[in-house]
């Protein structure tokens, strides 16, 4: 569970005197793991209470809006990041780390943890963001110190989303042009929607790849509006993951469909991926991927057996798959009536239902498609 910050970039935060001298408190900026069979969980605002109690799974992560797990069940978040031209991040989480926030951003360092810091000489600084107007960027001698060892988000070596500013001149360039790997896209496409073809339900290439969709408008050829820069964003990327040893990714990311309005969510069944827009008349739209040539392994009922009044089973499921559970009256019937319907998730479900006091005929479906 992603609980954001309440911050910009780390700079105190007082809510009109109600929380003086208040950066990131213990609560913020973090990622939880709580057990579901859990009830009255209280969570403490105590850094060393939530370790202790095992709720505390990572932390240093401004706003990570979506997790999701890859086959391998490696986490991973997006990562919305600061009113300052910084990457937004993709990361592959782990228990215990710090990824960063608010020291480090997209990579690179935030300035105002330095003393002697000059907003007005900062060509990071876009104007036209409340951040820069309210002057939340400032000379902050009271910035607190950086712990050691912080995480570095997921590198994008392109040919898309990885537009960044220049530090040194202000200038816009394309990582992947310049031999740069940015860490991780553009800076405002809030990355969000994260999903993985975990089933392997959709045809190479894209078989098992996650996809990643970007809230904000951008603009392709220029910097006309406060958001991406040469970077249309409000679209659906592929991200394609290779794995660097035990200490990070990279990803190959290409844009595949654009001219979504603020799109805000995603679900991926099988080979096709829905995307929920926020904007415009707040559309769902259906992305159908070629379907995988190999069909998902036979369905093996576990269990069967009638307890009491009931009749009851189960079976494994695969992570992504769609799974429909059926009954019918006759060996060979016209019409089955449907018990449930669920995307698997790779742990066995149960069945159970009441011994009818007639013949029943169970059966379990996966689609691909």
């Amino acid at each position: 569970m992603n609980s954001g910050s309440r911050t910009d970039h780390g700079e105190v935060q007082s809510g009109g005197g109600a929380f003086p001298d208040t950066r990131e408190v213990p609560l913020t900026a973090k990622i939880f793991r709580l057990p579901t069979r859990g009830s009255n969980l209280a969570l403490p605002n105590d850094a060393d209470a939530l370790r202790n109690a095992g709720y505390l799974f990572c932390e240093g992560l401004r706003n990570a809006f979506d997790l999701a797990f890859a086959p391998n069940g490696d986490l991973f978040g997006t990562e919305n990041g600061p009113d300052r031209d910084m990457s937004e991040e993709l990361n592959w989480l782990r228990p215990g780390l710090h990824y960063g926030f608010p020291w480090r951003i997209g990579g690179t360092d935030n300035p105002q943890q330095y003393r002697g810091y000059d907003p007005s000489s900062d060509r990071l600084l876009d104007r036209r963001f409340l951040a820069y107007q309210a002057g939340y960027y400032h000379n902050d001698p009271t910035f607190p110190p950086a712990p050691a060892n912080l995480a570095e988000p997921v590198l994008n070596v392109g040919p898309d989303a990885d537009s960044y500013r220049d530090p040194t001149d202000g200038s816009i360039k394309d990582a992947s042009e310049q031999g740069v790997k940015l860490s991780t896209f553009t800076a405002h496409r809030s990355p969000l929607g994260l999903v993985f073809d975990a089933a392997g339900a959709m045809a190479p290439p894209f078989q098992h790849h996650a996809f990643v969709l970007s809230w904000t408008a951008g603009d392709a050829n220029g910097t006309s509006v406060p958001g991406p820069f040469k970077d249309a964003s409000e679209d659906l990327v592929d991200v394609e993951l290779t794995k660097l040893g035990d200490t990070n990714y990279q990803a190959r990311i290409t844009r595949l469909v654009g001219g979504f309005l603020n799109p805000i969510d995603s679900e991926i069944i099988g080979n096709r991926i829905y995307v929920l827009e926020y904007g415009g008349n707040q559309g769902l739209w259906e992305i159908t991927f070629p379907p995988s040539a190999t069909p998902p392994a036979a369905v093996k009922i576990l269990s069967p057996a009638i307890r009491g009044n009931d009749f009851s089973f189960s079976f494994a499921t695969e992570t992504g798959l769609r799974y429909e559970v059926q009954f019918a009256e006759t060996l060979n019937p016209t019409a089955w009536n449907t018990v449930m319907n669920f995307t698997g998730n790779g742990a066995v479900s149960s069945v159970s239902a009441p011994v009818a006091g007639v013949q029943r005929f169970y059966r379990v479906s996966v689609a691909l498609k």
